[in-house]
């Protein structure tokens, strides 16, 4: 990847931090705001499908007050097997052509899934497979949003709370080969990076040291929270001392980065840290800037077992992912499931069915109404053998 402009340090836009934004100074050196919230979508069959929202755009142009504007987007769901919503990249290039973007990013993941009726829309970002298959989905995709919109383009790691098992690759090989043979760069989310860390039983550390790292164009720094013994990436604290660790070896091994981004959940941060200075974490934290790192915060190492080298079976994406949603959101196939797992052949339709049956157990009792309660998802995680933290 070519280098960035070196923008420094930027904050992640939301509206009840914009005091803060305005009164930062040279403390903030851009802003990101996610553009979906700059348009209404009203689905690819209505015209014209996306209504501006130009209060919000005015008032995100008042705060930025001339500092450049990052694009870091979460509607492409760019591993979406069964489509590809090349609207939506018209979209984010047009927003392009008025804003100027430096650079823009999405997520490394899928949320729009296919159905009878059109398409699921999970709410949530979900894995995908790291496998070959999964790069030849992503790779021409990535390839056309670079055509079709004129400014650099990363994705980013993304924190997974269940992950598919037997990939034929580990999670650096398959960035590393990803951002090689396409040409996209990175957005190194270091919480996303904890947060699996802790939820998962690895060290961050080793993962980070076999990531190329010229890949990365943009880090992010975030705090989060616990819930049941499980860490969850809500950008709802302050950074916490092995993200800044994280940080500190990452920076200079970056060369190519072009920001260093905060995250925070405007309202969580407006009730804990109400009357802290203005310029907020940018400075507050410990002044940290391009170029700049932190000083050291040492032995802060997410200890676990060795991460298993994963090997072997491929997963039919449009199969996995149809099943998947259609555990999620339906209720009836949710329902039927929990009370016999039998059932869950019968609720399956022919594409479904025989790529899913590999997976099954994922399937039964981490997706049948388990996935996203935190504690049972810690209890289904240490079954398949992934160490907790005492």
């Amino acid at each position: 990847m070519r280098p960035l402009p070196k923008l420094g340090v930027g904050l992640a836009f939301q509206a009840p931090l914009a005091p803060m934004i305005e009164a930062a100074g040279d403390d903030l050196d851009y802003i990101e705001v996610v553009p979906d919230i700059l348009w209404s979508d009203r689905g690819p069959t209505e015209a014209p499908r996306h209504i501006d929202d130009a209060e919000r755009l005015a008032t995100l142009l008042r705060v930025a007050r001339g500092r450049p504007i990052v694009a870091h987007g979460i509607g492409m769901s760019i591993g979406s097997a069964g489509h590809f919503d090349r609207g939506h990249v018209a979209q984010v290039g047009r927003w392009n052509r008025q804003l100027g973007f430096p650079w823009h990013s999405d997520h490394l993941a899928w949320h729009l899934a296919a159905s009878e009726g059109g398409r699921m829309n999970l709410g949530i970002t979900m894995p995908l497979p790291r496998d070959a298959e999964t790069l030849e989905l992503l790779e021409p995709r990535i390839r056309e949003v670079q055509a079709r919109v004129a400014a650099p383009f990363l994705l980013e790691n993304s924190v997974y709370y269940f992950d598919i098992p037997d990939g034929e690759m580990d999670e650096p090989t398959f960035l590393n080969r990803l951002c090689r043979t396409s040409g996209c760069g990175l957005v190194l989310d270091l919480h996303n990076l904890h947060t699996n860390a802790r939820n998962h039983g690895f060290d961050a550390f080793d993962l980070l040291a076999e990531l190329e790292l010229d890949h990365v164009g943009e880090l992010h720094v975030a705090g989060g929270m616990e819930l049941d013994g499980f860490d969850l990436d809500a950008h709802s604290d302050t950074v916490p001392d092995p993200v800044w660790a994280l940080l500190e070896r990452a920076l200079p091994r970056c060369p190519n980065v072009g920001g260093l981004t905060f995250e925070l959940f405007g309202p969580r941060f407006d009730r804990r840290h109400r009357g802290a200075r203005a310029a907020g974490p940018a400075a507050h934290e410990g002044d940290v800037a391009l170029g700049r790192p932190r000083p050291s915060r040492r032995g802060f190492v997410e200890a676990g077992p060795p991460r298993r080298t994963a090997v072997g079976r491929r997963v039919n994406a449009l199969a996995f992912q149809t099943v998947l949603a259609r555990l999620v959101v339906e209720p009836d196939v949710r329902d039927a499931v929990r009370a016999d797992a039998a059932a869950l052949p019968a609720a399956l339709t022919p594409i479904e069915r025989s790529p899913a049956g590999a997976h099954r157990g994922l399937l039964e009792d981490a997706l049948a109404g388990e996935l996203f309660v935190p504690a049972r998802s810690a209890r289904v995680l240490r079954g398949r053998g992934s160490a907790r933290r005492a």
